[in-house]
């Protein structure tokens, strides 16, 4: 792979860099309310998967050496002896090339641009990333190269220019992960710049786009590990159980008097003894009750007799 010197730190102490360390990622502002992957950007790897998926889709890779220089078009006039061969960037070589021919027509293609669309939809901000999808054609007549750059500095995370290659009136759609730098309701200035293959810059749109706060809750909680029993034909039988078992703790209680016992001490406490429904307290108090207007009635009797 073949990357620039300024995607590299050697002692490790800046953000989105291929070598950085941990006192650069403890460092950085905001630690502790920034995004996923913050500080953690434009990696190798990042470079190599983005490479892969140029490749998939048939585009020459950016960085890979292995199939970067390939044949772009062949010339309109080319003919038996002539050929075209398309090179993406600037690049200090030396090429060594032994043909038979009286002379060698070298073609440099450039072919102007326009950004066509810039569309943000409003996000959530710190929900990892907001996306930008950036529409570009090429307005000319020839097939060549071109890079988009999106930039929305101050507040959002850098990000990578894209190259790619179209062919005349060819659309192309980009799309840009934005990650912005606070949790808070901001609203972001952007601009896209689209360049040709001489790095010259063909067109530029300038957008913007908000965010909204983010609402931090507690979600779902941890279920216990015990509670997954309570569900199913276990957890069924299990609920059954505890209801029998609380009814005849509360017969045993009724018929026994053990609450009552415990709660009400007074006999005459009748509110106490109502309360909790004390069956041994109201029998004997049925019981006096039946043997007060027994003893009356039979104490009358007797005097009855004697006046007689």
């Amino acid at each position: 792979m073949l990357l620039e010197r300024v995607r590299f730190t050697l002692d490790g102490l800046e953000c989105n860099k291929i070598g950085v360390g941990y006192e650069a990622y403890r460092s950085q502002p905001n630690f502790c309310s920034s995004p996923l992957w913050s500080c953690l950007h434009n990696q190798l790897w990042n470079f190599w998967e983005a490479d892969q998926n140029r490749i998939s889709r048939n585009q020459p890779p950016q960085y890979v050496v292995e199939r970067r220089f390939e044949r772009i078009n062949q010339h309109p006039n080319a003919g038996s002896h002539s050929f075209s061969v398309g090179i993406t960037e600037v690049l200090n070589t030396n090429l060594l090339i032994e043909l038979n021919a009286d002379d060698i027509e070298y073609v440099y293609q450039r072919s102007p641009g326009k950004i066509l669309n810039i569309n943000i939809p409003t996000f959530e901000a710190l929900t990892q990333f907001g996306i930008a999808t950036i529409t570009a054609k090429n307005i000319g007549k020839l097939e060549a190269s071109y890079s988009l750059t999106f930039d929305c500095h101050p507040g959002v995370s850098y990000m990578e220019e894209q190259f790619f290659i179209m062919k005349p009136d060819e659309v192309v759609t980009r799309s840009f992960y934005i990650y912005p730098n606070t949790d808070q309701a901001s609203k972001y200035h952007c601009a896209a710049i689209l360049k040709a293959s001489d790095f010259a810059e063909v067109d530029r749109a300038e957008c913007q786009f908000t965010t909204t706060a983010t609402i931090l809750e507690n979600g779902s909680q941890i279920v216990p590990a015990n509670e997954s029993k309570e569900h199913g034909i276990k957890g069924f039988f299990e609920s059954i159980k505890n209801m029998w078992n609380s009814i005849w703790v509360g017969l045993v209680d009724f018929f026994t008097g053990k609450t009552c016992r415990s709660k009400c001490s007074n006999f005459f406490d009748f509110n106490c003894h109502i309360k909790y429904i004390c069956v041994g307290w109201i029998l004997m108090f049925g019981l006096l009750l039946a043997i007060f207007p027994n003893s009356c009635y039979a104490s009358v009797a007797v005097t009855s007799e004697r006046i007689f």
